[in-house]
């Protein structure tokens, strides 16, 4: 499948942590970071991966492009086995898993199946209500 498709991209500074690619962020005092908290809020998926170090060295911009949540196919890694046509939050460290837990926020609904943690799977973002 199609890595993605319609995604609108912006481009965001990120704060001093490292941004794997294809995962939730979320919007913190001194730029974006991965969302830290299962079921937190995100304002985009990270198309590209950013090391801190990297930027601290000189050698990279720390500036990255997040797809907004706003009906777009995305790619996003499992943190779990996924069911397609799940609703999906993000755990603990920004991965896509089934949204279950009361008062977490839909972030998508997964396109295909995720057999384990790891795995990419494509999504439609689109931020919606709370589980």
């Amino acid at each position: 499948m199609s890595g993605f498709q319609n995604a609108r991209a912006i481009s965001l500074a990120c704060a001093a942590a490292n941004v794997p690619a294809n995962r939730f962020v979320r919007p913190s005092a001194t730029g974006i970071i991965v969302v830290g908290t299962s079921g937190q809020d995100a304002v985009g998926v990270s198309l590209e991966a950013y090391v801190h170090a990297d930027f601290v060295a000189g050698n990279a911009s720390n500036v990255i492009a997040v797809a907004q949540l706003d009906g777009a196919k995305l790619m996003v890694e499992a943190g779990a086995a996924i069911a397609a046509g799940a609703a999906i939050m993000s755990n603990a460290t920004g991965k896509a898993i089934t949204a279950a837990t009361t008062g977490s926020n839909i972030l998508g609904y997964a396109v295909e199946a995720a057999a384990a943690d790891g795995e990419m799977i494509q999504i439609i973002a689109a931020k919606g209500s709370q589980v």
